[in-house]
């Protein structure tokens, strides 16, 4: 689930195995993210100390790049058991939507698809005690503060893709505000430099 509007989003997901889960089950969700998307460094770590939600980055991402020239980006995401919900984990972390182009056809949103994450699971010996072929397993990091990797086993299970609608500016009306940009610019600097002046000559 995305909550709330415009550029900056809550991503929610909910894992539901039911109230039988196995004793030291542990989740690990990789998310996928487009271009379109970053998330804050800094607003990880909060996260990890005030939820205990753990999201590990698996490369740096530039804040300010518009999503013309960004690149796409994975993370680890480590949910913690659900207080509400029996035989459920949760996991919740901010995403930020990136700067689009201005549309020259007079577009005035633009659809973002957030992929459903891959969902994996372990136990908290390292070890899987099931010898099921039909599962995939694959070594991945215990969680954020152990660098150890552990087998994990991927589930399968049914996808849902979220869509956001991001504003998009309109090209058509780069001139108009260049021209009033400038404007002010020429304006507010005559003004700044009248002041400046009358001040100089008082202190004469």
């Amino acid at each position: 689930t995305a909550w709330e509007k415009g550029f900056h989003r809550e991503l929610q997901t909910f894992v539901r195995f039911g109230p039988d889960i196995p004793s030291g089950l542990c989740v690990l969700l990789i998310e996928n993210l487009s271009s379109s998307l970053y998330v804050d460094r800094y607003e990880l770590a909060s996260l990890q100390e005030n939820s205990g939600t753990q999201v590990l980055l698996n490369s740096e991402v530039d804040l300010e790049a518009p999503a013309y020239s960004s690149s796409g980006f994975s993370l680890l995401v480590y949910p913690v058991i659900s207080d509400t919900c029996s035989g459920c984990f949760v996991a919740s972390f901010p995403i930020h939507a990136r700067y689009h182009r201005p549309s020259s056809v007079g577009k005035k949103h633009v659809l973002i698809n957030i992929d459903g994450p891959r969902l994996l699971v372990t136990f908290e010996t390292g070890l899987l005690p099931w010898n099921n072929s039909e599962y995939l397993k694959t070594m991945v990091q215990c969680s954020a503060q152990n660098n150890s990797l552990c087998h994990w086993m991927e589930i399968a299970y049914k996808q849902e893709v979220l869509s956001l609608q991001i504003p998009v500016g309109d090209e058509h009306g780069l001139c108009i505000v260049c021209t009033g940009t400038l404007l002010v610019i020429v304006l507010c600097s005559g003004l700044l430099g009248r002041v400046i002046w009358r001040n100089v000559q008082f202190q004469l």
